[in-house]
Order: C-alpha cells, then sequence, then structure tokens
C-alpha cells in the first residue's frame, strides 16, 4: 500500500493491491502522507492504465494508528486498512517548486522533506543532437553539503535524492542547465521531466 499522486490531474490515489483509490480530503492526505510510501505518477508514461477502483478516506485516528476506509464506485465500503505510525516521525514531501502539468521541471527547483530515510526520482531528458546528458546539482542546505548526478538523454534515470536520510527537516534545491528551448513559444527554464517520485520514511 502507498500514496499515488497523479501529476497531470493533481490527484492523490491509495494504491491497494494494483487498485487505485481516490483521496478527496486534503487532511485525509496529510494524514497518510505521514506514514506511507509516495509515488509520484507521469500518466503519459503508463504503460497500463490503473484500476480506478472508488474513493478512500481516512477514519479512526487515534495516537499511533489510523485506519483508511476503502470504497467501491457505489460508495459501499470494500475494506478496512489500519496503518501504524509514530506521530513524531511522519514523513512528508513538500515541493516548493511544482512540475508543470507537462511533468517538466524547472531548472531550478526546491523541497522540503521531513523524516525521509530514502527518496528517488525518475527522470527523464528527451534526445538532443550533439548532447548525451546534463549534470544534476543536489544541495542539502542543512548540511550544506553538495553531490552531483548524471541525467542521460533518451532514457529515464534513476536519481538518488535522500540517501540515510535523518529524522527532522531537509532542505533540497536541484539546479541544472536550462533546456534549449524556443523562448517565443515556451518561455519556461526546463530542467527535466519528472516522471515518478518515491520516498520512505524514516522507522
Amino acid at each position: 500500500m502507498r500514496v499515488i499522486f497523479l501529476l497531470q490531474k493533481e490527484a492523490w490515489f491509495v494504491e491497494h493491491e494494483h487498485s487505485w483509490y481516490r483521496l478527496e480530503s486534503t487532511e485525509d492526505v496529510r494524514t497518510v502522507l505521514g506514514a506511507l510510501a509516495l509515488h509520484m505518477v507521469d500518466q503519459q508514461s503508463l504503460i497500463e492504465q490503473p484500476h480506478h477502483a472508488g474513493s478512500a478516506r481516512v477514519i479512526d485516528v487515534a495516537d499511533k494508528s489510523f485506519s483508511i476506509e476503502l470504497a467501491g464506485p457505489d460508495k459501499k465500503r470494500v475494506d478496512t486498512l489500519t496503518v501504524k505510525l509514530v506521530e513524531d516521525r511522519l514523513l512528508d514531501v513538500n515541493w516548493k517548486t511544482m512540475p508543470f502539468a507537462d511533468g517538466w521541471m524547472n531548472a531550478e527547483a526546491e523541497l522540503t522533506v521531513h523524516h525521509v530515510r530514502e527518496m528517488y526520482l525518475d527522470v527523464y531528458l528527451p534526445a538532443v543532437v550533439g548532447s548525451k546528458g546534463k549534470m544534476l546539482s543536489i544541495h542539502d542546505t542543512q548540511a550544506d553539503s553538495v553531490r552531483e548526478a548524471w541525467i542521460a538523454r533518451d532514457t529515464t534515470t534513476r536519481i538518488s535524492l535522500v540517501e540515510k536520510g535523518r529524522a527532522g527537516k531537509v532542505d533540497i534545491k536541484l539546479t541544472c542547465a536550462a533546456e534549449s528551448v524556443d523562448k517565443s513559444t515556451d518561455p519556461r527554464l526546463l530542467g527535466f521531466v519528472l516522471v515518478a517520485q518515491n520516498a520512505r520514511p524514516v522507522v
């Protein structure tokens, strides 16, 4: 079970047994993000369309657990799942720079993570004559550390954003060279296409 964020629709889902149940409440989204892994999906990259099975809502919130009620399209309960959590170690990923609707991320992007043990991005760069790829700079502002990752062109590249993360807040800044595009038709500073995202909490 995990949380799905669908880029094109800016919609949140709980994935359970290969089916997606939509989360309608912002408060419910915040609750489940505190305990479940997050996966960001670009609909255009899906080989098969997911099974949209119904809706999900959070019920019975307690100090160290909560329940998720799954309902079918007819609003009848399908299942109730219990999720355990540690209240002072809630995973949260907050993109201060959100990707554009077509999946492109700005060449300079910032995000803040809380209690993330590990996190990766799947990114893509289209083929360009004379270029094999470009370097992405990953700056942890709390630790004042910078590392680099190579993004190859015409393929999906997995970027490790957080490795052996720590409890608490971490601010991350991503920087890369902007793509060469016709500014008269697209004035954006395009960095890379964000295909997917996955984060796991500190336990």
